[in-house]
């Protein structure tokens, strides 16, 4: 039995799973729903990825050490700058702290992970659940979706 998920109410085949070292691991899907385009019948991919969670318990105690570093440097700026109010604000240490903004960055990279639809594959008749895996593994029969604006 495949493994599936669901992502926007469809249900989607894991057809192979790629790792890139030990930093992401990458998940393609493709859709069981048939949708038809002009003569052929299409089927969607999904391509799942995230950080590797062995990736992540290296990477994660490092962000965070650079930010309280960097907290306590604004508090020393504020400090020898004689700017006792700017200390209590606290948007110094979240929204205008780049440190933090990469940490929160990288937890929710980690937590909610990247979805790309932007391909699919044509067929002539109609796959089966093998099939669709064998031809999702193909990657020359890709297509890639244009939209013109």
């Amino acid at each position: 039995m495949s493994k599936s998920i669901v992502y926007n109410g469809e249900k989607y085949l894991l057809a192979k799973t790629t790792y890139y070292g030990v930093i992401q691991k990458e998940r393609l899907y493709i859709s069981s729903k048939a949708r038809n385009q002009d003569d052929k019948i299409k089927y969607n991919l999904l391509v799942k990825r995230n950080p590797t969670w062995y990736f992540m318990l290296v990477v994660l105690p490092f962000y965070f050490l650079g930010y309280i570093f960097s907290c306590l440097l604004i508090v020393l700026c504020c400090v020898l700058m004689f700017r006792f109010g700017a200390l209590l604000y606290k948007d110094n240490y979240t929204e205008n702290n780049g440190v933090y903004r990469d940490f929160m960055d990288i937890v929710n990279r980690f937590v909610y992970p990247d979805f790309f639809t932007s391909y699919y594959i044509l067929s002539d008749v109609s796959l089966t659940n093998k099939e669709l895996i064998a031809q999702a593994k193909n990657k020359e029969k890709w297509h890639k979706k244009v939209i013109s604006v």
